[in-house]
């Protein structure tokens, strides 16, 4: 007790260093406490689940598709449950998007059609209802479906949801709300999958999430042994071979990390926030040994009435913890006054990042930290012995100083230059040609029978403020389906994606025709356009205008026209790409419904003409589907956001890490310069100008900067290709002004503020200096 109270009495006394010290470790805990969190959870995914070891993730793999793939076929997963013993059952989904409400208030929420095994396979928890029964088809006849709990709060409050409408369907049941640590997907409406086990179509259309679950004391092994006369059972033997497909069983708790970059980005950001932590403890280190020699003689004293060496050391370690309590108290308010800005950046609430059954992590941050900086302190403090002390601790640990300084300097470099890196690469995401322009474009997807799908967009277009309209199945944001790209005697060559489009899709989207034409109104069904890269696969170095393709069934096709090519999804890849004309879809009933994407380039985007437009779409539309209108800007944001994450957590931690610096390079030279009083007197009582004093210390201090940047450099150049592998063909180039504006970034700041602050001791009477020093 008596050692806790010397401690605290100093701390008061001592009230610019204690700040300091709680200043920096407040900083470092909270981005460690915040990131080391955010990982924790990722690397938690389903492991909730009950029965977790006996349910498995059935993957696609193939060299042909890109590697890895979880969309698959629809009659896998029923099939494997009558097929193979082993596996007790399966369960296989697709999310789509339900709007509902009015016109004036429309709501949207994400939905899994699935099938009534749902909960046998990933149950995450059943309120109330019977999920066998409504996912079923008789659910599904009488309009059923399940929503979650969250959902039921928002839409009916206290109220009993069940027998509820929501839109055209009826809430018979209500699961839990799912937990953020799960690979299903964030989703509020489940209902019935149809599945007509006499059509099966096993060779496209794969779409479908699929999860199996064994029977107890059942081995994966078994069912791996079992596919290939599965396989050859269903007819896909040759399909198989063709694609060099192979199906693989991933362990729930392992399929969050089947995509590469997954981990990468793991390791990235536990990088990021152990430098913060690091960076922060050190800090809190170097400012405490820089009152060594004011403390040493408090020390000899202490130990020369009686104080062992563990005394002193206890002394402290109390001190720490002290300092560390206030820090984690600081970080905690300052994590929940800003918990909507982390939501921003983690895209997870406070409270789910700091769960109780994750409780540990933050514990044991505070441990790492609380021993980092208090022991190196408590160790050297107690080694201080009493000839040391009574000679004035004349080196002052200088070493010590100067090693934990390097240190800084060289996690400052790395940040500052991959945060640099960061920032140039969101940049070259945002402003890169994607083959198309998407500044004044909007996107409305619509279920619409396919008489009216052209009625629709006649409208759009007599619309004063829409300069076109074109209709597509999809978009190149969500991506296109795939289809095998065969030659004349129907062997396959490569995997290519297809989409369905009229002949106003390619001027709405504003891509160019760079060989041949664009569709006409009066082109049939057998008229194609391909991209670039699918004309410098096929290989042909002559026009491809009017070759013959053909499909997998050996219809054939004319190729009429090159579209440059156009970036799909996310990472920005160019694939081989094939366009069908709306003529495509004329053997289907024209009562028939389709989901029709309406990519709208307007004149002008603003309230008035949007509101104008959900006007116009609402006078000619049946109505059946509940539509949102949203510009593709706001789309690209919402497909880039992860990247954009990465880039906003670095311009925070960078900023911390700085600033902690900052602190800590303030606090060494401030020791430096009352170190050195009487060595600066000197040497100006010799006649040393003030530029000349400065030139001395500026060069001491570029002993410890220039090894220190070495090494960030090397530091920064690992972490950005970690994080450049991540995003495949979507990468901006590094260029070496980059790693060299870093080095001069921090190198200016570290200057700048040795000059703050040794600007003062350089201009005083070296007279007065000396007698103060004596």
């Amino acid at each position: 007790m008596q050692t806790l109270n010397y401690s605290f009495r100093y701390l008061l006394k001592r009230r610019g260093n204690t700040l300091a010290r709680v200043l920096s470790l407040s900083l470092g805990v909270a981005v460690a406490l915040l990131v080391f969190s955010y990982v924790g959870l990722n690397f938690s995914f389903n492991k909730f689940f009950p029965n977790k070891e006996r349910v498995f993730q059935v993957w696609e793999q193939s060299p042909k598709i890109g590697g890895m793939a979880h969309k698959l076929v629809k009659p896998l997963a029923p099939n494997l449950v009558a097929d193979i013993p082993q596996v007790e059952a399966a369960v296989h989904f697709i999310e789509v998007q339900k709007i509902f409400g009015t016109t004036d208030n429309l709501m949207e929420a994400t939905a899994l059609q699935t099938n009534s095994t749902l909960f046998d396979v990933l149950d995450f928890g059943v309120i109330s209802g019977d999920p066998h029964r409504i996912l079923s088809s008789e659910g599904k006849a009488s309009g059923e479906i399940m929503i979650s709990e969250r959902l039921a709060k928002k839409m009916f409050g206290d109220e009993d949801p069940l027998g509820k409408k929501l839109g055209l369907d009826v809430v018979a049941g209500v699961f839990e709300t799912p937990r953020v640590n799960q690979s299903i997907g964030d989703f509020d409406i489940l209902e019935h999958l149809p599945y007509d086990e006499d059509n099966e179509i096993w060779t496209g259309q794969d779409s479908y999430t699929t999860f199996i679950k064994l029977c107890e004391k059942a081995d994966i092994a078994e069912v791996e042994a079992a596919m290939p006369e599965f396989i050859r059972k269903h007819g896909i033997e040759e399909h198989c071979k063709e694609w060099q497909i192979t199906y693989c069983f991933v362990p729930l708790t392992s399929t969050m990390f089947v995509a590469n970059d997954v981990k990468q980005m793991q390791m990235i950001y536990s990088a990021i926030a152990l430098v913060a932590l690091i960076v922060a403890c050190l800090n809190y280190v170097l400012l405490t040994i820089s009152s060594l020699a004011e403390r040493s003689r408090t020390i000899a004293t202490m130990k020369c009435n009686g104080a062992s060496r563990g005394t002193v050391f206890c002394m402290l370690l109390a001190e720490t913890l002290l300092i560390l309590l206030v820090s984690v108290a600081i970080a905690a308010l300052l994590i929940a006054t800003l918990h909507g800005e982390i939501f921003d950046l983690f895209g997870y609430k406070v409270s789910d990042l700091f769960a109780l059954e994750r409780i540990w992590i933050p514990l044991l941050v505070c441990v790492v930290a609380f021993a980092v900086a208090g022991i190196v302190p408590a160790v050297i403090f107690s080694a201080v012995s009493i000839d040391y002390a009574f000679r004035r601790g004349g080196d002052n640990r200088a070493w010590w100083k100067k090693s934990l300084l390097f240190l800084q300097v060289t996690m400052a470099v790395a940040v500052v230059i991959f945060l640099l890196v960061s920032n140039r690469q969101v940049s070259y995401i945002m402003n890169s040609d994607y083959g198309y322009k998407f500044d004044r474009l909007m996107a409305l997807e619509l279920s619409t029978e396919i008489k009216n799908a052209g009625v629709i967009a006649d409208k759009l277009r007599s619309l004063p403020f829409v300069e076109n309209a074109g209709m597509s199945s999809s978009s190149p944001l969500s991506g296109y389906s795939g289809m095998p790209c065969v030659d004349e005697e129907g062997n396959l060559l490569f995997s290519c994606r297809w989409d369905i489009v009229d002949e106003n899709y390619i001027p709405s989207m504003q891509m160019r025709i760079v060989q041949g034409r664009n569709f006409l109104p009066t082109d049939g069904a057998d008229k194609v356009i391909v991209n670039e890269t699918y004309v410098e696969m096929r290989g042909w170095k002559d026009s491809p205008i009017g070759k013959i393709i053909y499909d997998s069934s050996m219809v054939p096709f004319e190729i009429v026209g090159v579209v440059a090519d156009y970036r799909m999804m996310s990472r920005g890849v160019a694939l081989p790409i094939l366009l069908h004309t709306v003529p495509y879809l004329s053997d289907l009933a024209p009562e028939y419904r389709v989901v029709v994407l309406y990519n709208i380039l307007m004149k002008d985007i603003d309230k008035e003409n949007v509101k104008a437009l959900d006007e116009a779409i609402a006078s000619v539309y049946d109505g059946y589907y509940k539509y949102k209108i949203i510009p593709y800007s706001e789309w690209i944001d919402i497909t880039f956001a992860p990247v954009k994450r990465m880039r906003n957590g670095m311009v925070v931690v960078a900023s911390i890490v700085l600033l902690i610096a900052f602190i800590g390079l303030s606090g060494y030279l401030q020791g430096e310069m009352a170190r050195r009083r009487k060595e600066i007197a000197v040497r100006k009582v010799c006649g040393a100008s003030t530029s000349e004093v400065l030139v001395v210390l500026g060069a001491r201090l570029l002993w410890i900067v220039l090894p220190a940047v070495v090494c960030g450099v090397a530091i920064a150049v690992w972490l950005n290709e970690e994080w450049l592998s991540t995003l495949a063909q979507m990468r901006c180039s590094v260029p070496v002004w980059i790693y060299i504006a870093g080095v001069l970034a921090v190198m200016a700041f570290v200057y700048a503020v040795q000059l703050l602050l040794s600007w003062r001791a350089a201009n005083e009477n070296p007279v007065e200096m000396i007698k103060r020093n004596n």
